[in-house]
């Protein structure tokens, strides 16, 4: 009885996060509730839908409108990163099974973003995948290996497509990343 009882407040709070009615403020607190460590900078998009307890911001994250986060293992986000809307971080996978049944047993591994990245619309980011400091993941791209710091990665699965200045500059707006000088 215990465990559905924590399952329902999991999936009402849950449902509750996801509006567009509640505030950003008050939707952070409620995800904080579910057992994520978020910090007091964590922009919270509404329709973000969060599975397990493993999500961990620091500092200043901008989380974009629905976006799916399977935290079962840890994911970790560091600071100012944004993450576009519709992103998949998956940390949940399975074990090759045999013929008659080849999705086998479950298996978990943690998601790490470092700091300053940018992960575009659409963007999937697989288990085990570490996302190195100041990359750009393209639009649609699925990240199926770890990432090499201040560069461009693109495709499916994704690849390093260009090498970034590790100066703070604004000069460029990439074909495939959404700017408001674009528009």
């Amino acid at each position: 009885m215990k465990v559905w009882l924590g399952r329902l407040r999991y999936a009402t709070l849950n449902a509750v996060q996801r509006s567009g009615m509640i505030p950003a403020g008050f939707r952070r607190r409620i995800v904080r509730r579910l057992g994520h460590r978020l910090s007091d900078q964590t922009y919270l998009s509404e329709g973000i839908f969060l599975s397990g307890d493993g999500l961990r911001t620091m500092g200043s994250i901008s989380i974009n409108a629905r976006c799916f986060i399977d935290a079962n293992a840890p994911i970790e986000i560091g600071e100012g990163v944004r993450i576009a809307c519709e992103v998949m971080l998956v940390t949940t996978t399975h074990a090759v099974g045999p013929a008659s049944e080849r999705a086998g047993d479950i298996r978990y591994d943690g998601i790490r973003i470092g700091e300053g990245s940018w992960i575009g619309a659409r963007a999937t980011i697989l288990p085990g995948v570490s996302v190195a400091s100041g990359c750009i993941i393209a639009a649609g791209a699925v990240v199926a290996g770890n990432t090499e710091a201040n560069g461009v990665y693109a495709g499916v699965p994704a690849r390093r497509i260009k090498e970034l200045s590790t100066e703070d500059l604004n000069l460029e707006v990439l074909p495939f990343a959404y700017s408001r000088a674009a528009r």
